[in-house]
């Protein structure tokens, strides 16, 4: 990929400003002023650096350095509402008073983003060190044998803290320009967090806050210990919050003063929370709305409701995809779903059950929109069964080859979403299934209530309501399901370009160029940064040799034989020389 812009005109400091934490090679020093100088023309910075150069050093010094130097100039920019409004007639005194206020109340703001950045980070220390006061009259947390009629039905009170998660917020402090760095692991923000400790901003201390899921952060091994799944374990938490039985959530503020600390990944956090008695799922959110650095997976930015349930605000934001050459497979598969025929049937009979169980005490509207939900699944049950050969189609065709196009499908969808009906209903089918066990009948090991059927439907559903016209779903007739494929990359990835600040992509190999270029259609060529470092070892130093065989012993390293001694033997004595 070669580079689209000249270097010499980069608006970006010398490489030995970066705050690198030893001599940087040319490379390193050229890919931190790219990415330096995205960051100060808003602009697309597509980065390419070979595997063993650097990338997430230099990543984590340029970002960090540009944050540090430039916040007071976009706070600036904020206060004075454009830089041509200190240009209007007027006398120049006025002008003058302008700018020194705005320069007084920047520097106030700063100050005070500082203070509670310190006053949060001792509490964090002080928790850590004399843990939480007991409190008195705590319940314990108990995740079965609850009530499951929906919400509003028999006058049962709405509790909050359901499906949507719209806990009370704390009002906090937005940074005037926040770094989201974005990987595809956990364990690849964990590298990235260790080089962030390697680096050293002088004068300067920044919040850095690592989001996960409720999988990785949930400190109630209670709730942990009846999770097969993430959206089991989603549930069960949600069954204890709502009910104030987890003792762990009224301490979540604990758990964000301690993501104060340090930089800590999600299983450092965890343990930090389950010391301090505080939830470190929502003590992490609380904590990344004031962060300067915040650290997730690709889903939480490319995916929009995924973004909307964490909190994550991208608004001015730069955001930056490390190890980026997967990132269009990440954007495809965060918006793809797939639904079996055996789910379909057994959401149907799922919901069979629960409307018997609860139908003197369902509304009339949650009756209505159960029966529309039960009929959907029945009929996509029916049509994946009856296949005989596997296509593909649009979201609107399948609906009428499966009957089911005379259904308003955004309704129903917002229904599910809104009703907290799907944690209702499986946390009724898993009852009844403990209770089948318990009486040793027939019904324990059925698939006809699985719990987390319903799941699957509402997630099919969820990518059919908001789909556009390129994408397809494949029916599998073999495999007796329907897989909604996203083939529009671009337009989900369109709203992440318009409201960040700067978006950079940097990967060890970003070729096919082409490949990424549809993700910023729009953009003018001149706002993309393109960049393209050569290796840190030169081509001299290199040496290429194809060895099928070494000393009479052939070199096969396929799973079946690469542990057989004669292999291994060749291979010693090969690098041996």
């Amino acid at each position: 990929m070669a580079p689209t812009n000249r270097q010499q005109d980069w608006d970006a400091p010398p490489a030995t400003e970066f705050n690198f934490p030893f001599p940087p090679y040319p490379i390193q020093g050229e890919l931190m002023r790219a990415i330096y100088h995205t960051l100060q023309k808003r602009g697309i910075g597509i980065m390419e650096s070979p595997t063993g150069t650097g990338k997430s050093l230099s990543i984590v010094c340029s970002v960090f350095h540009w944050l540090v130097s430039q916040r007071r100039r976009i706070l600036m920019e904020g206060k004075m509402g454009n830089a041509e409004n200190i240009g209007e007639p007027g006398p120049e005194w006025v002008k003058e008073a302008l700018v020194e206020t705005a320069k007084a109340a920047v520097e106030h703001e700063l100050q005070d983003r500082e203070n509670r950045r310190q006053e949060r980070s001792q509490r964090g220390k002080d928790w850590l060190v004399n843990g939480p006061k007991k409190e008195r009259g705590l319940k314990k947390a108990r995740v079965a044998g609850e009530d499951f009629a929906l919400a509003g039905d028999d006058g049962e009170e709405d509790l909050g803290l359901g499906l949507d998660e719209e806990e009370e917020k704390v009002e906090a402090p937005k940074p005037p320009v926040r770094i989201i760095l974005c990987s595809r692991t956990h364990s690849q923000l964990s590298q990235l967090l260790g080089e962030m400790r390697k680096v050293t901003v002088a004068g300067h201390e920044l919040s850095v806050v690592a989001l996960g899921g409720r999988a990785q952060l949930c400190c109630n091994s209670q709730v942990r210990a009846v999770g097969r799944s993430s959206a089991a374990i989603n549930d069960a938490c949600r069954n204890a919050c709502d009910k104030g039985k987890c003792h762990f959530r009224k301490g979540a503020t604990r758990a964000a003063d301690v993501a104060f600390t340090r930089p800590m990944d999600v299983e450092a956090l965890r343990a930090a929370g389950e010391t301090v008695e505080g939830c470190a799922y929502f003590g992490a959110r609380e904590a990344a709305a004031e962060a300067d650095v915040v650290l997730v997976p690709y889903s939480y930015v490319v995916n929009s409701g995924i973004r909307k349930g964490a909190g994550l605000d991208i608004e001015n934001a730069v955001v930056v995809f490390d190890e980026a050459h997967n990132l269009l497979e990440a954007v495809n598969g965060s918006h793809s779903s797939s639904l079996k025929g055996e789910d379909a049937a057994a959401a149907a009979n799922a919901i069979q059950a629960y409307v018997g169980q609860y139908a003197p005490r369902l509304s009339a509207r949650n009756t209505m929109y159960l029966k529309k939900l039960q009929k959907v699944c029945s009929l996509f049950s029916s049509y994946i069964s009856s296949l005989k050969q596997s296509t593909a189609c649009t979201v609107g065709a399948l609906f009428v080859r499966a009957g089911v196009e005379q259904f308003d499908f955004a309704d129903l969808h917002d229904w599910l979403r809104d009703a907290d009906v799907l944690r209702k209903i499986r946390g009724f089918a898993e009852a009844q299934a403990a209770k089948a066990a318990r009486d040793g009948g027939a019904g324990a090991a059925d698939r006809r209530a699985d719990p987390s059927a319903l799941y699957s439907v509402s997630e099919f559903l969820g990518c059919c309501v908001f789909c556009s016209t390129e994408d397809r779903v494949v029916v599998d007739a073999d495999a007796g399901c329907l897989k909604f494929v996203n083939l529009n990359a671009e337009a989900r990835f369109a709203e992440v370009v318009r409201a960040s600040h700067a978006v950079v992509l940097v990967g060890g190999t970003m070729e096919p160029a082409a490949e990424f270029t549809p993700l910023f259609a729009g953009t003018p060529e001149r706002e993309i940064i393109r960049f393209s470092a050569a290796h840190a070892v030169s081509p001299q130093r290199l040496f290429a040799r194809a060895v099928t065989a070494w000393d009479g012993a052939a070199l096969d390293f396929k799973a079946g034989a690469r542990s057989r001694p004669e292999v291994v033997g060749g291979l010693a004595r090969l690098l041996k020389g």
